[in-house]
């Protein structure tokens, strides 16, 4: 029952980090969709956090994936509990430290097509695979 309340206690900071890394972002084109990742590196501790949902600190991994937390890799001799509660507290000083140097913030832009350029690569794409 623990772990429950630490899984969403992580998902409220990752909304938390997500709403303040959106207000930073700067739009270059409307082609262009602007995806957001965050860096921690304090007292020999790194992590990272990305708009698609993937947190990692040190060598464990978790996703979010629909507002769920899904649990991929953890340390081999700590608990998830353990491991849940130290993400939990690397993103709680993430949001307090958001403009310190203890956090930086990337931002990459993917190239995004129109519709009808996606149905035309689409279309072509099916005629190679014919051939």
């Amino acid at each position: 029952m623990r772990t429950d309340n630490i899984s969403n206690s992580i998902l409220d900071n990752f909304n938390k980090l997500s709403y303040l890394a959106k207000t930073n972002i700067k739009k270059v084109d409307e082609n262009y969709k602007p995806l957001w990742g965050l860096k921690y590196k304090h007292n020999n501790i790194e992590g990272f956090v990305s708009e698609i949902g993937i947190i990692e600190r040190g060598k464990a991994q978790i996703n979010i994936n629909n507002g769920k937390l899904e649990k991929i890799k953890k340390p081999f001799f700590s608990t998830w509990k353990r491991t849940l509660s130290k993400i939990n507290n690397m993103l709680n000083s993430m949001t307090e430290n958001f403009s310190n140097k203890t956090v930086k913030q990337t931002q990459v832009n993917v190239l995004v097509f129109p519709e009808e350029a996606a149905k035309r690569i689409s279309e072509i794409q099916k005629k190679l695979a014919r051939k």
